[in-house]
């Protein structure tokens, strides 16, 4: 899947969805999918400058936002037998941000845009921060943060169930969970399943008892 816009952004997919049974009674479905995108426009800040006179005495950042994602879901169920049951579902995603460029909205009511010069116009500090220099006499007028981004997540769940008695079921439900975010980190893979997995986990059992009274 491809779509483009006239103003130059696109977004890009692709997916594969797997169904396969193994054993009897077992049935695997793996989905795993990668989009990206260029969101040519994403607003970033606003600095007031009251001798700026195009945009009324404010300039409107804006910056050029390619969003990665890459993303796995597994199923897995399995029926030993009519009363026992057994289900698992895991997601994984990373998903990451980078602005290319910078600029500032050029007229109201406009799509047109001035371009700031990496290294001129537009340094990075060591802060994290972006300074700008709008009027090039080497001090910085404005800084904002730098928005580049890195979001890792991995979800787990497990659920048991067993009809211990015609009618009575007991579930057994198992919940795990991990989520990193990181600033000023761009789309790596390895780098990323290495920081979820040293993640600390959140953990949670929950244990569910039916019993059907005949009356």
């Amino acid at each position: 899947r491809y779509e483009k816009n006239q103003y130059g952004g696109f977004s890009w997919g692709t997916g594969l969805e797997t169904n396969f049974r193994p054993f009897q009674g077992w049935e695997i479905e793996i989905e795993p999918s990668f989009n990206k995108e260029l969101n040519p426009a994403q607003y970033v800040e606003t600095a007031d400058d009251p001798d700026y006179k195009d945009t009324f005495g404010h300039r409107y950042i804006f910056g050029e936002l390619m969003h990665q994602t890459l993303s796995l879901e597994t199923r897995l169920n399995v029926a030993f037998n009519s009363k026992l049951t057994i289900q698992f579902y895991a997601q994984t995603f990373i998903s990451s941000g980078k602005y290319l460029n910078y600029k500032q909205l050029k007229n109201p009511r406009s799509y047109k845009f001035d371009i700031f010069n990496e290294g001129s116009t537009i340094v990075d500090g060591d802060d994290n921060l972006k300074y700008l220099d709008f009027n090039g006499d080497q001090k910085y007028d404005f800084s904002f943060e730098d928005g580049n981004f890195t979001i890792r997540s991995l979800k787990l769940n497990g659920v048991l169930r067993w009809e211990y008695l015609p009618g009575s079921t007991l579930f057994l439900v198992w919940q795990h969970s991990r989520f990193n975010e990181k600033n000023n980190v761009f789309f790596d893979i390895n780098n990323s399943l290495n920081r979820l997995w040293s993640t600390r986990p959140d953990n949670a059992v929950i244990l569910k008892l039916n019993y059907w009274l005949e009356i």
